[in-house]
């Protein structure tokens, strides 16, 4: 239990690896704000070896972090209707660039690769035009373009 104790840091740098891949697969911008408290209590844990105190900081800085985020650049990255404010991808003609279907595929969007899903119960074939109907996260519901 004392080699736990004494190298708790190896598991607040698990913890921050398991956020990092979770935020690189979500982009909310959530999980990044638990890498910072990982690595924050990964750094104390050299210094302290008190594990509550370790999971205290750990919540505090990752909450702090978001929180800080949040109120400072909530006008700045979303609209009323939740739309990002910066870009909107909706409206906007794409690329099939993988067949896209009701489960997923991929499209290409000035010259970037999204994950999209068909709007209707159809599948889309490669290089037919597409228009994004909505946006949800990295994914882009689209429709054949008549």
């Amino acid at each position: 239990m004392e080699f736990i104790t004494d190298n708790f840091w190896i598991v607040w740098l698990a913890v921050a690896g398991i956020m990092l891949v979770v935020e690189m697969n979500t982009t909310a911008l959530v999980s990044i704000w638990f890498v910072m408290g990982a690595v924050a209590s990964a750094v104390v844990s050299f210094f302290l070896k008190n594990i509550p105190v370790q999971i205290v900081i750990f919540l505090g800085i990752s909450f702090f972090c978001l929180f800080l985020f949040r109120l400072l650049y909530k006008e700045k990255i979303m609209t009323k209707n939740g739309e990002d404010a910066e870009y909107s991808p909706v409206g906007k003609k794409a690329t099939v660039v993988e067949t896209v279907s009701s489960v997923g595929g991929k499209v290409r969007l000035d010259d970037v690769y999204w994950k999209a899903v068909c709007e209707e119960e159809t599948e889309i074939s490669v290089d037919n035009i597409v228009v994004v109907v909505a946006s949800e996260g990295t994914t882009l519901k689209v429709k054949l373009l008549n």
